[in-house]
């Protein structure tokens, strides 16, 4: 992992969120090589930050009106540095032009976890599922146009885990495809599927690894077990397909130094890195999927939507918070 920037300064009027390590799209990328970030604490504004990592603007205010903001946001950067704002809370998609002017909204009518934007504009969501519609199959992979409108549903959740009482516990990563698509892939499995357009698949590769196998949950006991009695469960966190076509996986697992009887504390960045390390794969799919690289580290990247960047959250000495984007880079033999 190469740095590429150190976000935040002590003069700044708000720091990064201790829990911002587990929250995809807290970062992005403008075309002048600056950068935006959404995991603030106490949320409800967008910092820009110049090339020194100082805050230089905030976007944003916090509200209940058209174009306000509440406190857990992301953030995807489009074409032109336009800024879109996926609210977590409300379920709502607000777009900013490059000056942080709101330019519309639109909102989501489901809960939902993992998210992201495609080139043509379509945005792809694992919508949260909790109760069958109609007795039916609900799709949890949502794709919505650009105005929001729905245009594909697929990808039903596990009756084993609707059978248990937790099909809230179901989960699907989703993110870009290098050929306009997109890709998506069950949490607790390390199978990914490509999808050359809404709800068409044309890619399934499945890995077998004897380090990651499938593991979704079994019980209730089970799931209220983890990081306290049992270790944390192993994950698939996220997958990103370089311009070069090669893909990357990031998935967590329990840190050897992990021990019974510790309190979780999502806000403590140390604690985070003391029970879970993050196993970084990188697949080529021209060749079935074979392993490149394989490497294993503390701590917790997350993607910086529409860029093949990540971002963590560090400490500093002082107790203060830093983002901190990274890019993924394969050192290939000479």
């Amino acid at each position: 992992m190469d740095e590429v920037a150190v976000l935040g300064h002590p003069a700044d009027s708000a720091s990064f969120r201790y829990d911002a390590p587990n929250l995809a799209c807290v970062v992005g990328r403008l075309s002048d090589g600056s950068f935006v970030s959404s995991g603030l604490v106490g949320g409800q504004t967008l910092f820009r930050y110049d090339g020194s990592g100082r805050a230089v603007q905030a976007i944003g205010r916090g509200g209940e009106g058209p174009g306000e903001l509440s406190v857990d946001l992301a953030v995807i950067v489009g074409a032109r540095d336009s800024l879109f704002v996926v609210d977590r809370r409300r379920h709502r998609v607000l777009i900013f032009d490059p000056l942080g002017v709101h330019q519309r909204s639109f909102d989501i009518p489901w809960r939902f976890d993992a998210f992201t934007r495609l080139t043509n504009g379509n945005f792809v969501f694992q919508r949260r599922v909790s109760a069958r519609q109609d007795g039916s199959q609900t799709g949890m992979v949502r794709v919505l146009d650009p105005m929001g409108n729905e245009i594909a549903a697929h990808d039903p959740p596990s009756d084993r885990l609707f059978e248990l009482g937790m099909p809230d516990l179901d989960g699907r990563n989703v993110s870009p495809s290098v050929s306009g698509g997109y890709w998506t892939t069950a949490i607790w499995s390390y199978e990914l599927s490509r999808w050359s357009s809404p709800g068409v698949r044309d890619l399934v590769v499945v890995r077998d690894a004897d380090w990651f196998p499938p593991n979704p949950p079994t019980s209730a006991d089970e799931v209220e077990a983890w990081h306290v009695d049992a270790p944390p469960p192993r994950r698939v966190l996220h997958v990103s397909e370089a311009p070069d076509g090669l893909v990357w996986t990031f998935s967590v697992v329990p840190d050897p130094r992990w021990r019974p009887r510790q309190t979780p504390d999502a806000w403590d960045v140390a604690w985070a890195n003391r029970t879970t390390d993050t196993v970084i794969e990188v697949l080529d799919i021209t060749n079935g999927g074979a392993v490149v690289a394989r490497t294993t580290i503390d701590e917790r990247p997350m993607p910086v939507c529409g860029d093949h960047l990540m971002s963590v959250v560090r400490e500093t000495p002082e107790g203060d918070t830093r983002a901190v984007v990274v890019r993924p880079v394969l050192e290939r033999p000479e």
